[in-house]
């Protein structure tokens, strides 16, 4: 099933607050030790703005778990560091990421696939065509939706009738709303193709620029060893079980209030 086949909706409120793409490679040393000169020649016209950054690489493996004495102490000494190349469109919505393992896209101000796909098509190019990669380790497509209901007129609507019971848990019982002092819930479902997953995680949040609790809900869908030439139509794919996804998740109530086009 995962997800019904919905027909394809665009909303003129779209709660889409980031879209993030991300392929992944084995390690291209050269992408550290030169100036990516060439790759920005290519992406300069669309992502003009450039700042090199350094992030500190945590291990997935090891959040949440005790950590020895002597490793936080060897952590200190020797980070995992890892060189980051940020191109970003002259409105600054758009950043296009270049590292040793990876290249990114993206935004906060999404507008349908097609324009997403054509941006990011402009950095894939050019890492094929400067860096040659094998293959992909893993390429995955995450959308980041937040509903506020004072931005819909529903300021006094439960979450029950705007979140459909499967996905909304304990949120959705009657009087627990107001003493719910943290809930989330996180899943990982397999798709129909049998070799893709999404990641679901919902959540109540507090925005830090309003007194207003929102719902959240994050969508990353991802595979594993894929060839270059199957890439985009892996992200096609992903795409639209995002809609059906979000359909499924969405109560009438809610999608009306969205303002359906």
């Amino acid at each position: 099933m995962p997800f019904p086949e919905t027909e394809r909706v665009v909303f003129k409120k779209n709660p889409l607050e980031q879209v993030i793409c991300e392929l992944r490679y084995n390690p291209i040393l050269r992408i550290d030790t030169d100036v990516p000169v060439d790759f920005q020649d290519e992406v300069r016209s669309d992502f003009p703005g450039y700042e090199e950054n350094i992030e500190l690489q945590v291990n997935p493996s090891q959040i949440g778990q005790p950590i020895q004495p002597p490793e936080f102490l060897n952590q200190l000494i020797h980070p995992n560091q890892q060189k980051i190349h940020k191109f970003t469109s002259s409105d600054g919505y758009w950043v296009a990421g270049l590292t040793h393992s990876s290249i990114s896209l993206s935004t906060n101000k999404y507008q349908n696939w097609q324009d997403f796909k054509k941006r990011l098509t402009i950095p894939f190019k050019a890492l094929i065509k400067h860096y040659t990669p094998n293959d992909f380790t893993r390429i995955g497509l995450r959308y980041i939706d937040v509903i506020k209901r004072s931005e819909l007129k529903l300021d006094n609507v439960d979450w029950a009738e705007l979140i459909e019971p499967h996905i909304l848990g304990i949120t959705g019982a009657p009087k627990i709303t107001d003493s719910l002092l943290k809930s989330e819930n996180r899943h990982e479902i397999l798709l129909k193709d049998k070799i893709s997953v999404v990641r679901l995680i919902t959540k109540l949040v507090t925005k830090p620029d309003r007194l207003e609790t929102c719902f959240l809900m994050d969508s990353d869908f991802f595979c594993f060893e894929i060839n270059i030439d199957e890439a985009l139509g892996k992200l096609d794919y992903f795409n639209k079980r995002a809609h059906n996804l979000m359909q499924w998740c969405f109560s009438d109530h809610l999608k009306k209030a969205l303002e359906p086009i």
